[in-house]
């Protein structure tokens, strides 16, 4: 798994990667969720401002009150849902 995320992994956070991580490990063993994830790379194909959006704010995150931010903001994981709860896959 260490040489599969090292080769894919183009995140530019360490919320990125956390995330990455998690999901490779996750995907790998449910169905539905690998679905939802495909449906959200394409989304974020087609929208790239969308995605360098979500990029900034997960950024944002190495800042040192970073965690402060994230909770009074509303979760990147529900926006993500809301951005993509439209998407076919």
């Amino acid at each position: 798994m260490p040489e599969v995320f090292q080769r894919v992994n183009m995140t530019n956070s360490f919320a990125g990667e956390q995330y990455l991580y998690a999901s490779l490990r996750i995907l790998s063993q449910d169905e539905k969720r690998f679905a939802r994830y495909e449906r959200r790379m394409a989304y974020f194909e087609e929208k790239p401002e969308e995605r360098a959006d979500i990029q900034y704010e997960l950024t944002r995150l190495e800042s040192g009150r970073a965690i402060i931010t994230y909770l009074r903001s509303s979760t990147i994981e529900m926006r993500l849902r809301c951005l993509t709860s439209g998407a076919t896959g």
